[in-house]
């Protein structure tokens, strides 16, 4: 299946994705199930795929798999021909089966509608994109142009950040979120994630040429204006012009980051879709951590 996802994300993006990658990003036995979505073909083809990504979670104090909506693409050729919501409810089925109690995500502009008026996702807010900027040659925006670059790039500011894997982060649980514990740090250092120490324990994060930061534990969240300070020789160092937190609606943290400095704008919508009745969100307390492209 691997082939016809690449082909099939060629044609719908312009671009190319690897395999090693793909196998990364759907590995997720140890989260609660593994490779759930559903590939639509026409005379062999591959026209239009709908997948997701279980997550442990915490709602209301009890754990249960989430689900993510993660790849969604239709072929030029077949759009507008009611593809992407048939497989979506076909893959919500198959997350339901496998024991998922509900599915979230953030939509961009352009699905967003999709997802509200076909799918009847559930709106929770915007998230919000707190950043700072830091004096500083731009170098990172440079390196990430030149592709052939980039790898060099990374690791001589890995090295910077003396960043390490993220396996030594403390796993943190808090209500209504993501439970990450050794298994999700394990998934996420597959796709690129890195840890930076600081004297209050290390912090997830990601190089997109920003800085983006994971999350905080409560301990973090105490001396964040320390770890900032910190993080932005760093980035001054590193050629890293801005850095970048996002969270949730209504998220408590967004105090402290705006004590800290740092300015907010919305981001992606928050939504989701409950399998049951019985599920019903008011608040989900997650970060850009848990974007699938984090």
């Amino acid at each position: 299946m691997i082939p016809q996802f690449q082909e099939l994300f060629a044609a719908s993006f312009g671009k190319s994705i690897s395999a090693e990658f793909l196998l990364n990003k759907y590995d997720t036995a140890k989260l609660g199930g593994s490779y759930i979505g559903h590939m639509a073909f026409h005379n062999e083809k591959p026209v239009a795929y709908y997948g997701v990504l279980p997550i442990p979670f915490v709602l209301d104090g009890k754990k249960l798999t989430a689900v993510q909506s993660a790849d969604t693409m239709t072929h030029p050729n077949y759009r507008r021909h009611g593809l992407f919501p048939l497989l979506a409810r076909k893959t919500y089925q198959l997350a339901k089966d496998e024991g998922a109690s509900f599915v979230f995500g953030w939509p961009n502009q352009n699905s967003f509608p999709s997802f509200k008026n076909k799918l009847d996702w559930i709106e929770l807010g915007n998230m919000q994109r707190f950043s700072l900027k830091v004096s500083t040659l731009p170098l990172a925006k440079v390196f990430f142009k030149l592709q052939f670059l980039r790898p060099f790039y990374l690791t001589t500011t890995r090295s910077i950040l003396h960043a390490d894997s993220p396996t030594k982060v403390e796993t943190v649980t808090t209500n209504n979120c993501a439970i990450r514990n050794t298994d999700y740090l394990e998934y996420k250092k597959t796709l690129s994630v890195f840890s930076i120490p600081s004297d209050f324990g290390n912090l997830p994060a990601s190089i997109d040429y920003r800085l983006n930061i994971g999350y905080l534990t409560e301990l973090q969240t105490k001396h964040f204006s320390e770890i900032l300070s910190r993080l932005k020789r760093s980035c001054a160092i590193s050629g890293i012009d801005e850095i970048q937190f996002t969270i949730s609606p209504n998220s408590p943290l967004a105090a402290v980051l705006i004590k800290a400095g740092m300015k907010s704008t919305d981001g992606l919508p928050l939504m989701y879709w409950p399998f049951s009745d019985a599920i019903k969100i008011e608040t989900l307390n997650l970060t850009s951590f848990d974007y699938d492209g984090f």
